[in-house]
């Protein structure tokens, strides 16, 4: 059934927004304003906040960084320091202190016998004192006054400590035992003498002669086990300084 209202315009009763409606709009106004609150506190207070600890972040991780890199160049660094100090170490450890077993040779040395030529020749090769059984060679050319061959071997025998030297800080064997004890089995090679004319004393005839002493290493060569029967040589054990010419 059609209902037509015949008042006019101004008295009809005024049409409302249904309540539930009404509510409802008003929830929505409610909470987008509650949603433009929360964008503009994100946009002015929390974003920013969020970026700033961000670069303090990035600022720590790039400190870090730097760090890491030092890090790492002071560890490389300290390595080749430390192993410039081991090579050091070990070449401070094997160096001959040349001067005391010269000194020492002098107060072997008797009246009778000159030296005319001291040479230490070093083991041929790179590093060959650690592999081979002696560190070097000390070559004696010497000449002793007469023609009498037994001088040669009286100086032999005082340099092995058999015999007491002629002077020295000590009249016995002692000083020649302590010399030697720092070649290759305390051996003395002996090339054998000849006689000369000593034209600076007259023509007088003397003894010339050459004496040769393998030093010892002070570092043991590596032993080599390729066969149960192998064993290091006697004279290959560890030893004192030695002495040459040209060191201290």
């Amino acid at each position: 059934m059609i209902t037509i209202n015949l008042l006019p315009a101004d008295l009809r009763p005024i049409e409302r927004t249904p309540l539930p409606r009404f509510l409802v709009i008003l929830a929505g106004v409610a909470l987008a304003a509650v949603g433009v609150v929360f964008l503009v506190a994100m946009q002015i207070i929390l974003i920013p906040r969020v970026r700033d600890a961000l670069a303090e972040e990035e600022k720590v991780l790039t400190n870090l960084r730097q760090q890491a890199g030092e890090y790492q160049t002071l560890t490389v660094d300290l390595q080749n320091i430390t192993q410039r100090e081991k090579a050091l170490q070990e070449i401070f450890k094997t160096r001959t202190v040349w001067w005391k077993n010269l000194d020492v040779l002098c107060d072997l040395t008797p009246s009778y016998v000159g030296l005319t030529a001291l040479s230490f020749r070093e083991p041929a090769g790179v590093g060959a004192a650690r592999g081979t059984t002696d560190a070097g060679t000390l070559k004696l050319d010497c000449i002793a006054a007469k023609a009498e061959e037994k001088r040669v071997a009286s100086f032999r025998r005082i340099l092995k400590g058999e015999i007491p030297p002629e002077w020295g800080s000590e009249a016995d064997t002692t000083v020649g035992k302590e010399f030697i004890s720092d070649f290759v089995n305390e051996g003395i090679l002996d090339y054998g003498w000849k006689v000369v004319q000593m034209r600076d004393y007259g023509d007088q005839p003397a003894v010339q002669f050459t004496l040769e002493m393998k030093l010892k290493p002070k570092v043991t060569p590596p032993v080599k086990r390729a066969t149960p029967a192998a064993r290091p040589a006697q004279g290959a054990a560890p030893a004192a300084a030695g002495t040459g010419a040209g060191a201290q």
